[in-house]
């Protein structure tokens, strides 16, 4: 397949000759393979994988957090509680935790949901 490389390392792709003339000046031909490799996405650097999984814990927490909700309002209006309230707070605790992990950003081992 017709892949081009232009002057800024970006990757066009013409599958018609006649249009060539419309590549940025200075395109060469490259082929399939080194078309390919340009455009796999960027390995992910430590920052980035560590925000990635700061938002994925919060995601979780705040996702879980009407549970805890839910049991101080049952312990509150003196009900039967739904739900194991140390269960909870370790869950919580451990996801608070992650950052804290030995492989994290790179190696997390995420916590089961009671």
């Amino acid at each position: 397949m017709p892949f081009y490389i232009d002057t800024e390392s970006k990757v066009h792709f013409i599958d018609d000759s006649s249009y060539e003339y419309m590549l940025p000046s200075g395109s060469t031909v490259i082929t399939d393979e080194d078309a390919a490799e340009l455009q796999k996405p960027a390995a992910q650097t430590t920052e980035d994988l560590a925000a990635s999984a700061r938002v994925k814990r919060d995601s979780l927490i705040e996702a879980f957090a009407w549970r805890v909700e839910r049991y101080s309002r049952e312990v509150r209006l003196n009900i039967t509680t739904t739900d194991d309230i140390t269960a909870l707070d370790a869950y919580m605790q451990a996801l608070a935790d992650i950052p804290e992990q030995n492989g994290f950003p790179s190696d997390i081992t995420w916590p089961t949901a009671p």
